[in-house]
């Protein structure tokens, strides 16, 4: 069983990396498949990331940031979104 952890969410509230990311896809309305292909990633890396199975790499979150126009900052959780 997995407890709430880097990535991980429970109910609305949101925890690490995984969550802002997830937070701010829907904030866009796009759903994990049409953020992959704008990312050119397989859409399964973006629901590893979202759910804290990995974390996501220097390239994707440069492309996470351009996709979603959201800082760096707001997705590491440095600055509130």
């Amino acid at each position: 069983m997995k407890t709430a952890g880097p990535g991980l969410s429970r109910g609305t509230t949101t925890f690490g990396i995984g969550g802002r990311i997830r937070d701010a896809r829907r904030a866009k309305g796009l759903t994990q498949k049409a953020l992959a292909e704008a990312c050119r990633v397989p859409s399964s890396t973006i629901g590893a990331v979202e759910v804290g199975n990995s974390g996501p790499t220097a390239v994707l979150l440069r492309d996470l940031c351009d996709v979603l126009d959201v800082s760096a900052d707001v997705l590491l959780g440095r600055r509130p979104a």
